[in-house]
């Protein structure tokens, strides 16, 4: 009977709570209303409905639109949910300034920014949470000083299409053919003061054809922005296209196509105070491998590299780069390039060097191996190559039928066995 009693005395009170916050919601949304309405005026912003919940901190606003007189970007949701204290909320409606912001949470369900009458972006839904402690005080005073108080913004958006929105921002879309369509992106950073690290707990976008994830951790030095340094950089990524691309560059003077594409970096540097790389004690790992790559040139510029390329008896069509693959790591000042191959159709380059590097002077840097060998050359090239050594009295120096060049010396004055 008592176990009954408490479960109804409950169910009240859980009862009593919701009705209680819809009520209370009521009230605050007319409130909010009526500050939005007498304020609309000074800030260029339309609703439908705004509704409030109280005991999740939350304002929803129903086709939700805002437009900023200086820049002209418009922005639109179907939707819009608002997370902040109601205090808060308030005092930026009376203000219309962010003098204190402690959460702030964003969530639109079909989201539309748009230039003037030109579409720029448009996104099934997308998510901006904050958490910390800033204010219009804090954000004046960055520059000297940065905040005491962790900080926190998270980013998220998914189904995201990018339009050609005006002329000036046409040409730039160009070099994001195949990522029109973001299928997901979403980022985390954390701001740690007490630490002195600002970290990039991940970053992720994935398309149609490209797949990009990594992470990044940066500890600095300094009180704010004027004497801010790096002293250690964490980054690790891996990224890769799953399907054929092709794009042009910005003056559309050259298209390219890749078939496939993969990066890997995982890297962990010192810095010294004015940026340069303490090598001892810094890590690095690069691998990077594409097939396919190829460039189509506009009828000039093709003419133009045809005739450059005609003393070796090569046309543009010949710089087709069958495939790529770069293998390189950094370990206590040491440079180490193996497995590195590059095929064309006209020749096959192997790659391999041992470089220890001079973090004072790069060009003292010294070259303890390096070795190029240079084989499968295609007869014209290999006999317009004779003909210019001969020209300028260099003898290549061969193993057979391939080129192999041994470097040593400094990267400032490398020395190539045979020819110095």
């Amino acid at each position: 009977m008592k176990i009954k009693i408490v479960l109804s005395v409950l169910l009240l009170l859980v009862f009593s709570l919701f009705v209680g916050n819809w009520i209370y919601g009521k009230i605050l949304a007319n409130r909010l209303d009526a500050y939005l309405q007498h304020s609309s005026n000074q800030v260029d912003v339309e609703y439908e409905k705004v509704q409030v919940n109280p005991l999740w901190s939350k304002v929803i606003f129903f086709n939700f639109s805002y437009i900023d007189p200086s820049s002209h970007l418009a922005i639109a949701s179907e939707k819009l949910s608002v997370t902040m204290k109601y205090a808060e909320v308030l005092a930026i409606s009376k203000s219309h300034k962010v003098d204190e912001l402690t959460k702030l949470a964003l969530d639109f369900e079909s989201l539309t920014i748009r230039e003037g009458d030109a579409l720029i972006l448009r996104s099934q839904d997308a998510q901006f949470d904050f958490k910390g402690d800033m204010s219009k005080d804090t954000f004046e005073k960055l520059g000297d000083k940065f905040p005491d108080d962790e900080q926190y913004v998270g980013v998220a958006l998914r189904g995201v299409k990018f339009e050609n929105a005006t002329s000036k921002r046409a040409r730039y879309t160009t070099m994001l053919a195949g990522l029109q369509y973001v299928e997901t992106v979403s980022f985390e950073l954390s701001f740690d003061p007490e630490n002195r690290k600002i970290n990039v707990e991940s970053l992720k976008m994935e398309t149609e054809k490209l797949k990009f994830a990594g992470k990044f951790e940066l500890a600095y030095l300094g009180q704010g922005w004027n004497d801010f340094s790096a002293s250690e950089i964490d980054v690790e990524y891996e990224s890769k296209i799953t399907d054929e691309m092709s794009w042009t560059s910005f003056d559309s003077m050259e298209s390219f196509y890749l078939q496939s594409f993969n990066s890997e970096l995982d890297a962990k540097l010192e810095l010294t105070e004015d940026g340069g790389l303490v090598l001892e004690s810094s890590e690095a790992n690069l691998a990077l491998t594409l097939k396919g790559m190829t460039l189509a040139y506009s009828d000039q510029r093709k003419k133009n590299i045809d005739m450059s390329l005609s003393m070796l008896g090569l046309k543009s069509e010949d710089l087709k780069v069958q495939s790529f693959s770069f293998y390189s790591s950094l370990n206590a000042g040491k440079w180490t390039i193996e497995n590195t191959k590059l095929l064309l159709p006209m020749l096959q380059a192997n790659l391999q060097a041992d470089i220890q590097l001079d973090g004072n002077n790069l060009k003292n840097s010294n070259i303890e191996a390096l070795k190029m060998r240079i084989s499968h050359i295609d007869p014209k090239l290999n006999e317009s190559i004779g003909n210019l050594a001969g020209n300028f009295g260099i003898k290549i120096p061969r193993d057979g039928d391939d080129i192999v060049l041994e470097v040593q010396g400094s990267i400032g004055k490398p020395r190539v066995k045979g020819i110095h």
